[in-house]
Parts: C-alpha cells; sequence; structure tokens
C-alpha cells in the first residue's frame, strides 16, 4: 500500500467502478472502505483506509462509479497524521487475494502485472473523474435544477440539496444495490408517489436531472414540514434528512439516529454555498415569514459590555453570559410569546429552522466554529448589517462581524 498525504476531511475519489464490500471500523485503518471491480482477469480490490466514522460516504453494498466521492481523508486508527492509505489487491481484499504495489499505476507507467494494469487503466488520471468529482463544484446541468429546488421552501436550500445528491449519487445516473435509482436515489415505490416533471416535458423520469432534482426538494420540504408537526422544537432539516436517507417517515426518524448522514450533508453544504445561491424564500403559503421579536435584540444588545463567564446562564438580572447563556436570556419570556432556549450551544442548534445566508435577518441565531462532526461551538444573535452579537472568552458580550463560515437558524416568536 501506500500513504498519501493530505489535509484532513480532504476528498477521497474511488479509483474504480465497483461494489463496497466494506464501509466501518477496521483493526489498524480506524475505519477503511473496500470496493470490488470485476475485470477480465478477476477481481481486483481497492483499499481506503484511516477515515473517520463520519467520513464515510459510502456503505456495505453500495454501487460506486470511478471518481465517486466516497470519503473524507481522516486521522483514524494507526495514524500520526491525516492522509489516505490505499492499496491495491488482486484477486480480493476479503478473498485471500494479494496486494500489489499501486505506485507505478499512479505515476503512470507500466507495472511488471499485466493484469492489475488492465484492472485499474485509469487510477492514474486524477483529472479522469471528471468535475462532478471535484470538491465545492456542481456539474453546470444541475445548477439551475438545484436553484429552482432549493426555493421551494425554506431551510431546504441548494447547496444542501447539492450535497445531499453528492452523497447518494456522486452526481451521477446511479443505481444501489437496493433498487434506489436516479442522481437523487429514489427507490420506486417512494418514486411511484413523490415523482415529479420537472422540467414539463410530460415525463416523471427518475434518471432525469431535472425531475429528479424537483421531485427530491418537494420531498425534503415534505418531510420538513412532517418534522414541525411531529417533533416541536426539533431541527426540522435534520429530521428531514435522516427521513431521506432512511426511507422513512419523519415520526418513524424520531428515534432514529441520522447524525453521521446528517453531519456529512451539513459540512459539505457549506462548501457547496460558496458557489451556489443559497435560495430559498421565506414568504410561502405552507410557511408564513415570521420575523424574531425585535425585543431579542434589544435586550441582546442591552448587556454589551458584560463579561463572559463560562456556564453563566444569566438570571433575572445577570452580570454575565457565556454564548448560549446570551442567546437564552434574550430570548426569554418576556410576555410577547418568545421561547425559551436550552441552555447549551449544541440543544439551541437543533432547534429553529436553518436560514439562508442572503437571509439572516436581526433576531436570527448564528452559529460558528464548527467541529469536525459539523456541530457548532458558539452561537450569538444577529443585529444586522453582518454584525453578529456574542459572549466571547476574554472579550465580553460585544458586536462582531459574521464570520465565513456561520450558519443560522431562525427562531420565530
Amino acid at each position: 500500500g501506500v500513504d498519501l498525504d493530505t489535509a484532513t476531511d480532504a476528498p477521497v475519489h474511488s479509483a474504480l467502478d465497483g461494489t463496497v464490500v466494506a464501509a466501518g471500523p477496521a483493526t489498524g485503518f480506524g475505519h477503511w472502505i473496500v470496493i470490488d471491480s470485476s475485470t477480465s482477469t478477476g477481481t481486483v480490490s481497492t483499499v481506503y483506509g484511516h477515515m473517520y466514522d463520519d467520513g464515510l460516504r459510502v456503505r456495505q453494498g453500495d454501487v460506486v462509479r470511478a471518481g465517486q466521492h466516497i470519503a473524507d481523508v481522516g486521522n483514524d486508527g494507526q495514524s500520526s497524521g491525516a492522509h489516505l492509505h490505499f492499496e491495491v489487491w488482486e484477486g480480493g481484499r476479503l478473498q485471500g487475494g494479494r496486494a500489489v504495489d499501486p505506485m507505478p499505476v499512479l505515476r503512470g507507467s507500466e507495472p511488471s502485472d499485466q493484469s492489475v494494469v488492465n484492472a485499474i487503466s485509469a487510477i492514474a488520471d486524477c483529472a479522469g473523474a471528471g468535475d462532478a468529482a471535484r470538491p465545492g463544484l456542481v456539474p453546470a446541468e444541475y445548477v439551475p435544477w438545484l436553484v429552482r429546488a432549493g426555493s421551494i421552501c425554506p431551510g431546504i436550500t441548494a447547496p444542501l440539496l447539492a450535497a445531499q445528491i453528492e452523497q447518494e449519487s456522486g452526481f451521477r445516473d446511479a443505481r444501489s444495490p437496493a433498487g434506489a435509482q436516479g442522481p437523487a436515489q429514489f427507490m420506486p415505490g417512494t418514486w411511484a408517489t413523490h415523482g415529479k416533471d420537472g422540467d414539463n416535458d410530460g415525463v416523471e423520469n427518475v434518471h432525469s436531472i431535472p425531475d429528479a432534482v424537483i421531485s427530491q426538494g418537494h420531498l425534503m420540504c415534505e418531510r420538513q414540514e412532517e418534522a414541525r408537526r411531529e417533533c416541536p422544537g426539533c431541527s426540522p432539516v435534520d429530521l428531514a434528512l435522516t427521513a431521506y436517507d432512511t426511507g422513512r417517515t419523519s415520526a418513524e426518524c424520531l428515534r432514529t439516529r441520522g447524525e453521521p448522514y446528517v453531519a456529512t450533508i451539513h459540512r459539505r453544504a457549506r462548501v457547496f454555498a460558496g458557489g451556489l445561491p443559497s435560495g430559498g424564500t421565506y414568504t410561502t403559503e405552507t410557511q408564513p415569514y415570521t420575523p424574531p421579536s425585535n425585543r431579542v435584540v434589544d435586550v441582546a444588545l442591552a448587556q454589551q459590555g458584560k463579561p463572559y463567564e463560562w456556564g453563566a446562564e444569566g438570571g433575572t438580572q445577570p452580570e454575565s453570559f457565556d454564548g448560549p447563556g446570551l442567546t437564552a436570556y434574550a430570548f426569554g419570556p418576556a410576555g410577547d410569546g418568545a421561547p425559551v432556549l436550552p441552555p447549551t450551544v449544541g440543544q439551541q442548534w437543533q432547534m429553529g429552522v436553518a436560514v439562508a445566508s442572503d437571509q439572516v435577518v436581526r433576531g436570527d441565531l448564528v452559529f460558528s466554529d464548527f467541529d469536525d462532526n459539523a456541530q457548532p461551538r458558539r452561537v450569538g444573535i444577529s443585529v444586522g448589517e453582518g454584525n453578529v452579537l456574542e459572549a466571547r472568552p476574554g472579550a465580553g458580550v460585544g458586536v462582531h462581524p459574521v464570520e465565513q463560515d456561520s450558519l443560522a437558524k431562525r427562531i420565530a416568536s
């Protein structure tokens, strides 16, 4: 095998078309992926190692294409720095085959074992995966439909949908062993009830990019609305993502742990947000726009200059705050119906409706400093004009510019 040095979370692309025969924990590897590919000379396995659990983007049984984004680089297992460990096995890694040196193929020269050359002739050309496999770049044919689908309802944005399609199919017309089809990976029964004619050509075609993406947007909006009804206070976007991933309704997903999939989508959506309009309108028949209370911002601004204290949750006359303590205090009951927020950043992140970056208004919660699991460590309150009021260690309560990788949630009063 060979260790390929690169940054944490760099994308790992499949070297070959094939079937995922292992995706999970493995001794020494931390987590690995093994893909078997059928060739004229028999089975060839490609092995990818040292990813974290939430960096795995495929599951055992998935059919993948060469160049498909299958994982994010990690530093798990017996590893002393972020890198990808890559192996090639003639005869199959799990079938008692033998490992061969992948470097001659990676260099583009001819190794001595001609059967391996025949099996993985495309592996050396990193650009051969095409633009669809490059991180943060959406294929041009998807862009107009993602923007349109990202405007169907609030919270379900174009970058979020792009991240889903990357995860589901790698922007390809794929078919899974379970029978899911097309770019958005609809099961036949789901497509029968939720498929739409996105481009108005008179046909509802699961393999069509317009039809698949528009149907994906509508289904995600439906699942999000179910989540609001079934679990007030939950994150409707996260529950909708879990429902889409599992093929269940939002109600059935209340006890389903969908965090790895959800975290991956949010992390990748932040990448796509740099090149896609966030979309989203907040004046629809199903979800009327309700701005946060002006009182929330007034109460928060009145705390400027007070010191930071970890664990300080405020009170009737607080003298210090931590980040979530400040936001909880500002949203506290004051006779106008504003909800009471829970006391931690993680709990507040699970509430409200996601807001596109160009739709943030005064009073929206602004989350930042995301960890490797796409969970925020800090929270503040938007005070308008690209600024956020936040309680920070060493700085106390003050106004700061919104950081580039921030995400917002709306807690409507």
